[in-house]
């Protein structure tokens, strides 16, 4: 869920911050946010690996809201 909510910040910096993030987790985030900041349908898959549910809901939702505030990097031809 981390993941999910540093992903979200990365997308929306009024999104909560996670503080803690080492240099290798940042640089997947880093890669995660170009591709959803660019794809023109974005779809977030994720699962619960023995964590909580509704912490990966909670955490997925942040980041379709984080990726609903910015503007569309893409344009209809």
């Amino acid at each position: 869920a981390r993941l999910g909510f540093a992903i979200a910040h990365a997308l929306d910096n009024t999104a909560p911050a996670v503080d803690g993030i080492d240099s290798d987790l940042q640089n997947k985030i880093d890669v995660i946010v170009q591709a959803l900041a660019g794809a023109k349908k974005p779809l977030i898959i994720s699962g619960t690996n023995a964590g909580s549910s509704e912490v990966i809901q909670a955490a997925a939702a942040n980041v379709a809201k984080a990726l609903n505030r910015r503007p569309p990097t893409w344009r209809k031809r």
